[in-house]
């Protein structure tokens, strides 16, 4: 767009002094200079500007930016722009000064003063005086030389006073100078603002800094979609991981900027850069030249804010703050760090100086400041152990069974510092402490209602193994610490398998159990073991599991026999085993009386219920059932009983709310890692699915984990079941690929029925894709099993081919419409009548 220099009024055009002639050439002057700079300053000419920041784009600020423009038109003069370091408060104040709307007001008269490291009211007034000696096209304005530091405030004033057209200066950075000096400063530009035709900001670190701001904004971290932006606009290269990276770093800009130059340096993806974070538990920052150019501004920046950090007991009380990732209430400062006396006046000390945020009374480090501190400013031992004993208290609150009263609540607490009680833990165990082993214990005990991180548990495992080893067998017996390595790995291997992760988890704790003669313990272990059995050999885990509560009851441990007697319960349900489920709830509920137990076993009968046809019987017992487990916390009972609510409804006619249970069975299995029965409500909502391409993607979501999980028949079936949808939705390539990595597995799994019937579905998928050859060679192959197979679905077919050898392609792809009663978990799809006819 076109600049325009507006005329001048009359009484400008027709001075009658010679003074006034001379002001009247002066500003003519200035306009055709703002003129030029401003077609510079637009990108006709670029002039570089060496004493001036980039003129950049800058995400998520625009209403920041609007609101002081506007502001400075309407005649506000002093502007303070607060925030955190690296926050973009200079970024905010440079689009200021760029702003057309500033060029428009300002022309050349737009200053920038930088005051990174002035300390004195000296090198303040020098760093104002070189900046307005400075256009902001880079040319020198005439100034007389002022030798002296006693001179320079008056030329200062006299440089803004004289002539008398608008200014803009920007001081960016004003944080260093404190003391007498600092009141001096203040004083100095209580003067400046008083010059009237000067508009100043000013941005800071200090909120209590330039109190006599006309306009004050607090600047927040950016929002998320703005964070995404900045951080493609550096390294335009990403993957579905990327709004968990810039949450993790808080949406802070300068941090956002330098992971994306790390990317971009590596040519790394964010799934990369999150799963390097999470191998070392921390967000890492580069802060070393050699590693990325930028990165010493990082470190600059926020060593230069801790460092004004004048009060030992604050620079104490920030350390602390900085080792606890969510942050903490400030109320309970006071407990975590019982030395410092004025805990109220350091943190608004912190505060002040924008190092913490605060919510309300809860009070948080921005997470690349924080990692920066934990990784360069180590904590004190007496902090640390403070910090210890404070969370490990917390952690204690695990030991709570579910049907307490007091559950919910204590998983709320649990779930309100789980980052940070993990965070603590971790590093505890780094130093092989036995307290943090057993807080971890305790911590992740109620897994029915919180996710520990599996990390955490292998962690201790590894710090009770170098603790034990340090001790002679009897001694390990003697102290507790053999027992203490057995019960870490036992809780190991119980997460892996409650997340549905199937392997020899328990070998090294039973064997220790074994030492100890710990036979209830060992039992305790074999429970879960059984599990591992009865995924691939139902009957033989039934069998595993029976003997376990007979030596359970043998022992005389009422828990672990009415634990084991639930488990049974669900096993004889999923077995058709009615009888024998009932009886097993029965004999559990006989010794668990209370209410949480009660609604489990209602669970597992509301199944035998349903078997039977009494459907609304099972869904009035799973909806208590959920109302009584959500009251007392249980996240993971409630899931299980929305799955088979879901079941419920299907059986029912209610799609709708059969999907909207299933739903939330995977949303709960999801947040508490139990990725087995995710996967299994997964599957079971594809089967409903209005929408087939949502279908494919839960199937796709399911498999992997059941193979992760060894659950080899639940994979394969879950496949075939994929392979059908692709078959009815004509991808007749894709579902001749999902069946034919299903049928060896099935075969393997000794399930010949569906092994045949995906050998069906192979030759029709080949048949229909055009690839007569191989169907051929494949009906070949398999024609003595699918003649026998399609006999015992419909004796009809013996019309069609009495012996194998009579089967033919052409027979076999009339077959459909005879056998579509197929007794598949799937309905069998039929091509549409252009395929038939294409392929007929």
């Amino acid at each position: 767009m076109n600049e325009q220099v507006y005329p001048l009024s009359a009484a400008q055009v027709a001075p009658s002094k010679l003074s006034q002639v001379w002001d009247y050439a002066k500003l003519v002057s200035e306009q055709i200079s703002a003129v030029y700079s401003r077609r510079a300053l637009s990108g006709r000419g670029g002039l570089i500007k060496t004493s001036y920041p980039l003129d950049r784009k800058v995400w998520g600020r625009d209403h920041y930016l609007t609101t002081a423009i506007n502001q400075i038109e309407k005649g506000v003069n002093s502007f303070c722009i607060v925030g955190p370091p690296g926050i973009g408060k200079s970024a905010v104040a440079a689009a200021i000064l760029y702003h057309q709307r500033s060029r428009g007001d300002f022309g050349i008269r737009r200053h920038w003063a930088r005051l990174t490291g002035v300390k004195t009211l000296n090198a303040f007034l020098d760093a104002v005086y070189r900046a307005l000696c400075v256009n902001a096209n880079n040319s020198k304005q005439y100034t007389a030389t002022v030798s002296s530091f006693k001179d320079r405030f008056p030329a200062i004033i006299s440089m803004l006073q004289f002539p008398t057209s608008t200014r803009l200066l920007v001081l960016d950075d004003l944080d260093g100078v404190e003391g007498p000096d600092g009141a001096l400063v203040q004083a100095a530009l209580e003067q400046l603002i008083a010059i009237p035709h000067l508009t100043m900001i000013i941005t800071t670190q200090n909120s209590n800094c330039f109190p006599q701001a006309a306009y004050r904004v607090n600047l927040p971290p950016l929002p998320p979609r703005d964070a995404k932006m900045l951080f493609l606009e550096v390294y335009p290269y990403s993957d579905t991981m990327l709004d968990d990276l810039v949450k993790q770093l808080d949406y802070h800009p300068l941090a956002i900027t330098i992971v994306a130059r790390l990317c971009q340096l590596r040519d790394a993806k964010p799934s990369a850069v999150l799963r390097e974070w999470q191998e070392h538990g921390l967000i890492s920052l580069p802060t070393d030249a050699s590693e990325l150019d930028g990165a010493v501004t990082l470190a600059e920046t926020f060593n230069g804010s801790i460092n004004r950090v004048s009060s030992p007991e604050a620079a104490k009380l920030f350390r602390i703050l900085c080792a606890l990732p969510t942050g903490i209430m400030a109320k309970d400062l006071g407990d975590i760090a019982p030395t410092v006396h004025n805990v109220e006046e350091m943190t608004g000390l912190l505060r002040n100086i924008c190092l913490t945020s605060i919510d309300g009374q809860h009070l948080r480090v921005l997470s690349p400041i924080r990692s920066h501190v934990v990784k360069n400013h180590h904590l004190d031992r007496e902090s640390r152990n403070n910090l210890y004993f404070y969370f490990f208290n917390i952690a204690k609150e695990g030991l709570r069974r579910p049907g307490d009263a007091s559950f919910p609540a204590t998983i709320k607490k649990l779930l309100q510092y789980q980052e940070n009680i993990e965070t603590i833990l971790f590093d505890a165990l780094d130093e092989c402490d036995v307290s943090a082993m057993e807080a971890t214990l305790h911590y992740s005990s109620p897994r029915c209602a919180i996710r520990p991180r599996l990390g955490l548990v292998q962690k201790a495992v590894k710090a009770a193994k170098i603790n034990e080893s340090n001790r002679t067998q009897e001694e390990a017996i003697r102290d507790g610490s053999m027992t203490l390595t057995a019960q870490c790995i036992q809780r190991y291997g119980e997460m892996n398998i409650d997340a549905g992760t199937f392997d020899d988890w328990f070998r090294d704790a039973i064997k220790r159990f074994e030492m100890l003669e710990d036979w209830a313990s060992i039992e305790h272990c074999k429970i879960y073991m059984a599990q591992g059995i009865w995924i691939n050999d139902q009957k033989q885990g039934i069998r595993e599991l029976e003997a376990v509560r007979d030596r359970l009851i043998a022992l005389g441990d009422i828990p672990g026999e009415a634990r084991c007697q639930l488990k049974l319960a669900d096993y004889y349900a999923a077995e058709d085993m009615i009888e024998e489920a009932r009886e097993a709830c029965r004999n559990s509920c006989v010794k668990y009386k209370d209410p949480h137990h009660r609604a489990l076993c209602k669970q597992i009968l509301a199944r035998t219920y349903q078997r039977e046809g009494e459907v609304e019987t099972a869904r009035a017992l799973l909806v208590e059932a959920i109302d009584t487990l959500t009251e007392f916390g249980d996240r993971s009972g409630s899931a299980k009983c929305q799955t088979s609510l879901a079941s419920v409804y299907k059986a029912l006619r209610r799609n709708e709310d059969a999907q909207a249970a299933f739903r939330i069975a995977i949303a709960e299995n999801d947040a508490l890692g139990q990725k087995l029965d995710g996967a299994f409500a997964r599957r079971w909502l594809a089967q409903i699915a209005d929408d087939d391409e949502e279908a494919v993607r839960l199937f796709q979501e399911a498999i992997p984990t059941f193979w992760d999980s060894r659950f080899v028949f639940a994979g394969a079936e879950t496949r075939l079941q994929l392979g059908a949808l692709c078959m009815q939705m004509e991808r007749f390539d894709d579902a001749l690929l999902h069946f034919q990595i299903a049928r060896p597995q099935l075969q393997r799994n000794h399930t010949p029925v569906l092994a045949t019937d995906c050998l069906f579905f192979i030759i029709l998928c080949q048949s229909w894709i055009g690839d007569e050859e191989n169907a051929m060679l494949t009906l070949e192959a398999g024609k003595h099993e699918l003649h026998e197979r399609l006999l015992d679905i419909n004796p009809k077919v013996a019309r069609i081919a009495r012996q194998p050898e009579d089967l033919t392609i052409q027979k076999l792809l009339k077959m459909p419409k005879a056998i579509r009663w197929m007794p598949l978990p799937v309905i069998v799809p039929l091509p549409s009548e252009n395929v038939q006819k294409l392929k007929l």
